[in-house]
């Protein structure tokens, strides 16, 4: 039997299961919306004021660079980053949508709504 070692080319700053599809209404949307200098999405877990870091919310912010603690994440058309710290409270496979009724992004995965009503910041 012969036994193959392969290298493990993983980074800490890249999480390999996540990956966020982004669909062409809320592409469209979010670069109507972002200014040049915005060179990341960040899925930002944010609980305060929730009582509990279990009890936070997702929302969509466009920076310009990473924290520490930011980890790339895989998408179809953008540059997202997250919290690494926050990933455990995400599915890997995300979708985010435009709801052009409510005016508003979504986030959502096959087995959950995360945020359906979710705003888009900017800090840069």
């Amino acid at each position: 039997m012969v036994v193959q070692y392969i290298k493990d080319t993983r980074r800490e700053d890249v999480d390999l299961r996540m990956y966020v599809t982004v669909t062409e209404a809320a592409y469209k949307k979010i670069m109507d919306t972002i200014p040049n200098e915005a060179k990341y999405i960040k899925l930002f877990y944010d609980n305060e004021g929730c009582g509990c870091v279990m009890s936070g919310i997702i929302d969509l912010v466009a920076v310009s660079e990473k924290d520490e603690r930011d980890v790339d994440i895989e998408s179809s058309v953008l540059n997202f980053i997250a919290d690494r710290t926050k990933l455990v409270f995400m599915d890997d496979k995300l979708t985010v949508d435009w709801h052009k009724v409510g005016g508003t992004f979504q986030l959502k995965s096959p087995s959950q709504f995360y945020n359906p009503n979710m705003k888009l910041h900017v800090r840069v």
